[in-house]
C-alpha cells in the first residue's frame, strides 16, 4: 500500500520534529499493511427471530395444546399398515404367583404364551381383540382401526388373596384408556404387583396392609396420539376405592387423589362411565384458556374472563407443561396460565382430558422443545 506524504523545507521544522514525522509514518505503514497485533473487533449481536430485535411472539395457548397433540402422533413409531394403527406393549407382573385360570396350576418360568389375556375394547363394541403376552411379557396388538375413545385391560388369576376373602385363587383387572390412530403404534409398559408398604410414611388408614389386603400397586406408561403419561395406583378391592399418587412423589397419603372404583380395575367410575359410553357420548368439546384459581382434590378452577369455570381431572387426565413435559397436579400450579381441552356431558360433569400449564410464560414456545 502507497502513503503520500507532504514534506516541509528543513528550514521550517526542527531535527527534533523530523524524527517525530518519521516515526509517524512508520506507525502507519506498518497499520495500513497489516503488521503489528491485529485489533479485534465484537462480532454484532444478530437480532431474534422474527426481526426488530424483539423475541418472537408467544404462540397462542389453544395453539400450544394443538402443536403438542399434532406432534405426539407424529413422533409415534409407524404400525405394519397405512390404514390401521396398532398397540405395543410390555407387562410385568411382580410379588404374584400367576396361575393358569383353568387348572390354577402355578404358571412355570419361559411358559409362552402366558395365560394371561390382554383385551382392547371400544364403547360401541366394533373393536374386541385379545392377545397373550411372550414369556418375557411382550405383546403386540396390530391392525386396530383409529379409536379415539378405547380401554387396555390386562386379566390375571394369582394365589394370593386380593379380594379379602382370607383365600386364594383370585382374579386382578387393570385397565387404562387409549387411543390409536391410523399407522402409528401406541406403546404402554404395565406393572402389576403388591404395594410395598416400606418407604410409605403417611400412608391413608385404608391402605394400611394390616387391616385389608395388600392393595394392588398398578403402574403404567403411556404414550400415545393424546399424548404421555405416567400413572401409579394403588387399588383396595374390599373397599372398592382407588388412590392415585397425584404429586408424582411416589408416596401415597390422604393429600392425594381417591376415587371410587366399585369393580377393582383400576379406572375411577366415572371415568369408566364415560369411556364405556353409559353417559352417552360427550354433549360438547371444548377448549378454556385462562388462569388457574385453585386445585382442590379431582377439580380444577379456571378464571375466564370475568368469571370462573371448574372442570374436573380423572386418572386418565393428561397434565404437561408448555414443553409437553408431564407435571403434577398440585397446589403450586395456583395462578399460572393454563389451557384445557374439556368435554362436557349430558350428565352435567365435565372433565379436563388435557391441562397444560404454562410454567415459564416469558420464555418462548418452540414446537421443537415438545418432549413427553
Amino acid at each position: 500500500m502507497r502513503l503520500r506524504v507532504r514534506l516541509l523545507p528543513l528550514s521550517a521544522v526542527s531535527a527534533f520534529t523530523l524524527l517525530l514525522l518519521a516515526s509517524a509514518c512508520i506507525v502507519l505503514l506498518v497499520s495500513a499493511c497489516g503488521g503489528g497485533h491485529r485489533r479485534v473487533f465484537p462480532r454484532p449481536i444478530p437480532p431474534a427471530e422474527g426481526g426488530g430485535g424483539q423475541p418472537p411472539a408467544e404462540p397462542d395457548p389453544q395453539q400450544a395444546l394443538e402443536d403438542y397433540l399434532r406432534q405426539q402422533a407424529e413422533k409415534l413409531p409407524p404400525a405394519t399398515t397405512p390404514s390401521y394403527g396398532s398397540i405395543k406393549g410390555t407387562l410385568s407382573v411382580e410379588g404374584y404367583t400367576v396361575l393358569d385360570p383353568v387348572s390354577l396350576d402355578p404358571v412355570l418360568p419361559g411358559t409362552s404364551p402366558l395365560p394371561v389375556p390382554v383385551r382392547v375394547v371400544d364403547p360401541e363394541d366394533d373393536v374386541d381383540k385379545v392377545v397373550y403376552p411372550d414369556a418375557g411379557g411382550g405383546f403386540v396388538i396390530p391392525n386396530l382401526p383409529p379409536l379415539e375413545t378405547a380401554t387396555l385391560s390386562v386379566n390375571l388369576t394369582v394365589a394370593e388373596d386380593v379380594d379379602g376373602d382370607r383365600s386364594g385363587g383370585d382374579a386382578i383387572e387393570c385397565s387404562l384408556p387409549v387411543q390409536v390412530v391410523a399407522a402409528k403404534q401406541t406403546t404402554v409398559y404395565i406393572t402389576i404387583a403388591p404395594l410395598p408398604t416400606e418407604g410409605q410414611s403417611d400412608l391413608p388408614p385404608e391402605l394400611d396392609y394390616l387391616q385389608v389386603p395388600a392393595p394392588i400397586h398398578f403402574s403404567y406408561v403411556y404414550t400415545g396420539p393424546d399424548g404421555s403419561r405416567t400413572r401409579d395406583f394403588a387399588i383396595v378391592g374390599p373397599l372398592q376405592r382407588m388412590w392415585m399418587d397425584a404429586d408424582g412423589d411416589g408416596q401415597f397419603t390422604a393429600a392425594d387423589l381417591a376415587f371410587t372404583d366399585e369393580n377393582a380395575n383400576g379406572i375411577d367410575d366415572a371415568a369408566e362411565e364415560q369411556l364405556s359410553g353409559a353417559t352417552g357420548p360427550p354433549a360438547g368439546e371444548g377448549v378454556i384458556a385462562g388462569w388457574i384459581e385453585a386445585v382442590a382434590r379431582d377439580t380444577v378452577t379456571l378464571q375466564v374472563g370475568g368469571g370462573t369455570t371448574t372442570v374436573g381431572f380423572t386418572g386418565a387426565t393428561t397434565v404437561v407443561d408448555e414443553y409437553g413435559a408431564q407435571i403434577a397436579l398440585t397446589r403450586h400450579l395456583v395462578g399460572r396460565e393454563a389451557v384445557a381441552a374439556v368435554r362436557w356431558y349430558p350428565d352435567g360433569r365435565s372433565v379436563a382430558t388435557h391441562l397444560m400449564v404454562f410454567l415459564n410464560p416469558g420464555q418462548q414456545r418452540s414446537g421443537s422443545n415438545w418432549s413427553s
